[in-house]
């Protein structure tokens, strides 16, 4: 029994000091939670008293993105210059599609469409001449409804109006001709051509006879050619008006070998009037420049010889310049008499200058 009841104080003992430690210690814990409570709320006003005014989070990213970011910044287009852009944007435009378009005109001209053959049921036109007349005839004609024929002894045609400027070497010849073959192959149907002279033509029996006056000649040079309709353009021969000596020495132009021929002409006289010990009153003859007529080609011509004398001429061959004289001869009144009376009179001021 003494040990029962020395037993119970002990264990009385052990639970009381064992539940006062453990209230001592709910007490310090209360103590500590309620100290670092005041604290956290002291700390709390002080940093709302020293920290300042927030600052967007877009606007702190904004400010510390890096160069090599791989975001782009909305920039702001100017409207000013999208009429610059277009602009140049139209004119690649262009200059592309007239690329192509001169890339299909080489094409076209190289590679021509098959052309359908003569059908003896249609009826046979004939052309005489390959000049303006007879060009601008075979340019607008539809050679479907009709087996055309050309003959002429000149296989080109010629672009006249350039023809003064030939003389003097400012244009080539070779540019203002036109093979007239160019102008027949690109027709729907064929179009026969023959080189050659028309002799004769026999409108009872519609009959051209031709002959061929070229340098090589074949087995036959001489042949007739029918025909339903004629077109005759050979043109007009030079006009002489009898005067007598004029084909013997002078010079026309009106064909590509005329103006080959003055050009010569002029050469000659220069380089003879240049020759050692040659009197003064036979370089002036020599550099005396005549040209009969005041229509459109001696009015050219005149100009055209008056400038190569001046510009080309003068740097090359300084001493014939005060010799070198231009004189232009016309029966009417005035030259270019076909013409408005305002032209006429800038013309002679032109020429007075």
């Amino acid at each position: 029994m003494a040990s029962h009841a020395v037993a119970r104080p002990l264990a009385a003992f052990s639970f009381n000091a064992t539940f006062g430690l453990r209230s001592a210690a709910r007490s310090s814990r209360g103590f500590a939670t309620t100290t670092s409570t005041t604290q956290r709320a002291q700390l709390q006003q002080t940093v709302k008293r020293t920290t300042p005014a927030r600052i967007p989070r877009d606007s702190v990213q904004q400010g510390f993105k890096r160069n090599y970011s791989s975001e782009t910044p909305n920039v702001v287009k100017k409207k000013s210059f999208r009429f610059l852009r277009w602009t140049w944007r139209l004119t690649y435009l262009s200059a592309i599609g007239g690329f192509a378009w001169m890339c299909w005109g080489i094409y076209q001209n190289r590679t021509p469409e098959d052309q359908a053959e003569p059908d003896p049921r249609k009826k046979t036109l004939v052309v005489l001449g390959t000049g303006w007349g007879s060009v601008s005839l075979l340019k607008k004609l539809d050679t479907e409804n009709y087996n055309v024929i050309v003959i002429s002894p000149r296989n080109y045609f010629l672009f006249t109006p350039l023809l003064p400027s030939c003389t003097t070497g400012t244009v080539e010849h070779r540019s203002i001709m036109e093979p007239i073959r160019n102008f027949l192959r690109h027709k729907k149907a064929a179009v026969k051509y023959y080189e050659a002279d028309a002799t004769k033509i026999d409108y009872e029996k519609k009959v051209v006879y031709i002959h061929d006056d070229s340098e090589i000649k074949g087995a036959t040079s001489a042949t007739e050619v029918p025909f339903d309709m004629l077109v005759v353009g050979v043109g007009a021969e030079n006009a002489t008006f009898g005067i007598p000596g004029v084909k013997e020495h002078g010079c026309f132009l009106k064909e590509v070998n005329d103006a080959q021929k003055i050009r010569k002409r002029i050469m000659d006289c220069v380089e003879t009037a240049t020759f050692k010990d040659q009197t003064p009153e036979e370089v002036r003859r020599l550099l005396h420049m005549v040209v009969v007529g005041g229509g459109p080609t001696g009015v050219e011509f005149a100009g055209e010889l008056q400038d190569f004398f001046e510009n080309d001429l003068r740097k090359r061959i300084p001493e014939i310049t005060n010799n070198f004289h231009v004189t232009l001869v016309e029966a009417l009144p005035s030259v270019l008499p076909m013409f408005s009376k305002q032209l006429i009179d800038y013309t002679e001021q032109t020429f007075k200058e």
